[in-house]
Parts: structure tokens; C-alpha cells; sequence
């Protein structure tokens, strides 16, 4: 929050930044980094937080973040808003980490993911 003399202005939310950390994971730096603070968020963030966020996002961010929470995360909360929302439209195969050249280590058809970097988080 960034409070001025005549309002607060609320500058991001735990949800929003988790989109955001997925959308702009090239600048961020790595994605596994992303899914550790991802990790956090999950804790404190609600369906009901997520949910009208989806339209202003990609289709590409959200299965990198439906991927990260279901398999790297563990979380199993959240996910199902995200393949709720995602199940209507079309998916195709997009790299996890998508400036890197890797090679394919695995194929994930739920979320049509090709996995080129293997991710773990520390709990």
C-alpha cells in the first residue's frame, strides 16, 4: 500500500503477485525462485483473491502457474480455480521456463507443459 495525504492506494495484493511473478518470470530471474515466494503466497492467498484475476492474464501464465502449484508447490487449493477456468480454452504445449533451451526432460498433458528444467523447492 502507498498512503498519500488524501487516499491509500493499494499497489499489488498476494495474488496479483503471484500472477505477476509467472508473467514476468524472465525478468525476475528464475522461476524457481518465483515458486518459492509462490509457495509462501499460497498460504495466504484465497480462491476468491485469484479468480477475477484470471481474464487479465494469459492463458501461457496461467498453466505455468497451475503447473508450478500443482507439481512444484504441492498446493492443492488453489489449483482446481485455475483448471476451472483454463478446462474452456485450448491449450498448447509451451516451454516451463521459456527463455531457456533445455531440453525436454518431461511432457506434462494435463497442463501442456514441456518441463525443460527440473524444479524443487526447500520447505
Amino acid at each position: 500500500m502507498v498512503r498519500f495525504l488524501w487516499c491509500i492506494l493499494k499497489v499489488s495484493s498476494p495474488a496479483l503477485t503471484m500472477l505477476d511473478l509467472v508473467k514476468y518470470e524472465s525478468s525476475v530471474g528464475y522461476l524457481e525462485r518465483s515458486a518459492k515466494v509462490i509457495y509462501e503466497l499460497a498460504e495466504v492467498v484465497e480462491v476468491d483473491e485469484l479468480e477475477p484475476l484470471f481474464p487479465l492474464f494469459s492463458t501461457r501464465a496461467l498453466q505455468r502457474l497451475e503447473y508450478i502449484l500443482e507439481k512444484v508447490v504441492q498446493e492443492s487449493r488453489l489449483h482446481p480455480a485455475v483448471f476451472s477456468f483454463l478446462k474452456d480454452h485450448t491449450l498448447k504445449y509451451i516451454p516451463l521456463i521459456s527463455n531457456y533451451d533445455g531440453i525436454v526432460i518431461e511432457r506434462d498433458d494435463k497442463w501442456k507443459i514441456d518441463v525443460n528444467e527440473e524444479m524443487q523447492i526447500e520447505v
